[in-house]
């Protein structure tokens, strides 16, 4: 990886197989989580210096590794790998706190996101001309980027945070507004990944009162995904992310009709040596 911006999508607006395939790497390093992980991610980026790193899979707070080189800074988050964010997964759809207007955003997703922030805080640089930002998120730790790159766009643009989501579940409800679509946001996933299909297009989401869900209220609502939608296939290609055929899109068709293999970062990391 040069010291200067790599950008995730080439002058023609297609992913940059280079970029995202040192991106993976990145990732790939971060789940095996020792110091010797973190050398390679340093070196992955030319250098530079490890601002926070956090690696306990036994702790609901994903894996992350957050660094700088000059003034691009890095951060990878890992996705689900224990019990507890299994459960949080599900518990945050069921029960989606409010956003921005009618937008809600998952609870379980936004509640890491955030104690992400507040751990990294002290360690963003002072918005100034030339500061860049490259999230990398796998899975759970894809939506947790999208969540956080939102929050980096409003304080230092757009324009300057790349955003690169790897089998991404949804996070946010229909109609989110705001820097959501910005060019460099790269969403890929891999044909027949049930992950990118949840949380469902339609859900049921129950009020919840005093703790407890209260089968009286509910309210239906519809989970979208933002961004650039790219497909990885087998052969390394990656084309324009046509969506999920119908019959993916019936309910519980991500339990029979996937190949949760296909989620594996190192199945990503395979295909996109390919390209």
């Amino acid at each position: 990886m040069t010291e200067t911006f790599t950008e995730l999508l080439d002058s023609e607006g297609a992913p940059n197989a280079e970029a995202l395939l040192e991106q993976t790497a990145g990732m790939v390093d971060l789940y095996f989580g020792d110091q010797g992980a973190a050398q390679q991610l340093l070196d992955l980026c030319g250098g530079g210096e490890i601002l926070y790193w956090f690696f306990d899979p036994s702790n609901p707070v994903p894996c992350l590794a957050y660094l700088h080189q000059g003034n691009h800074y890095y951060a990878w988050i890992a996705g689900t790998v224990n019990i507890n964010q299994w459960i949080g997964n599900v518990q945050g759809f069921l029960s989606p706190q409010p956003f921005q207007q009618a937008v809600l955003v998952h609870s379980y997703f936004w509640s890491l996101a955030q104690k992400l922030w507040v751990a990294g805080q002290s360690k963003l640089p002072a918005p100034a001309p030339g500061i860049r930002f490259t999230l990398t998120g796998h899975s759970l730790g894809g939506a947790i980027a999208q969540i956080l790159a939102l929050q980096l766009a409003e304080i230092y643009g757009a324009d300057n945070v790349e955003l690169l989501t790897l089998g991404q579940p949804k996070a946010f409800t229909s109609g989110l507004e705001g820097p959501t679509l910005w060019p460099n946001y790269v969403r890929l996933r891999v044909p027949d990944d049930p992950v990118p299909m949840v949380p469902p297009d339609r859900g049921l989401a129950w009020t919840l009162s005093l703790g407890l869900p209260s089968a009286a209220v509910s309210v239906v609502f519809e989970w979208t995904h933002y961004g650039n939608p790219w497909i990885l296939r087998d052969t390394g290609d990656i084309d324009p992310d046509p969506g999920l055929p119908f019959w993916q899109r019936l309910p519980g068709a991500w339990l029979t009709t996937t190949n949760p293999s296909n989620h594996l970062i190192k199945n990503i990391f395979v295909r996109l040596e390919l390209a």
